[in-house]
């Protein structure tokens, strides 16, 4: 199990290497990696503030765990109740925005 933990984070940190090298790829000091598709107008939220996003969550394989959009329904919820990839992210993003988020396994979900 170990190892498998560890190749898997290997290959993890080989794709945030590669995917900074493209195009439009913005990365933060925390390591998150953001690409703007759409940059809203509005506020940037608090991380007091309650959100209503839609989403696609992927890996880095492309398989989807979790996705709003399937869903047909956007999620709502505080900024600060949310990993901490997303926390900085909302945090930067002014409402009406549409960003790829590239988030490091550290400020997701761990192991």
């Amino acid at each position: 199990r170990r190892q498998r933990f560890q190749a898997m984070a290997a290959e993890g940190v080989k794709y945030l290497e590669e995917n900074a090298k493209k195009e439009g790829v913005n990365s933060t000091e925390s390591g998150l990696q953001f690409r703007v598709i759409n940059q809203g107008e509005g506020a940037i939220p608090a991380r007091t503030d309650r959100v209503r996003v839609h989403y696609t969550g992927k890996l880095i394989d492309g398989t989807v765990f979790d996705s709003s959009v399937a869903r047909g329904e956007p999620a709502e919820f505080p900024v600060n109740g949310v990993i901490p990839g997303w926390i900085e992210a909302l945090t930067l993003m002014p409402v009406g925005s549409k960003w790829e988020l590239t988030i490091p396994q550290e400020l997701a979900y761990g192991e």
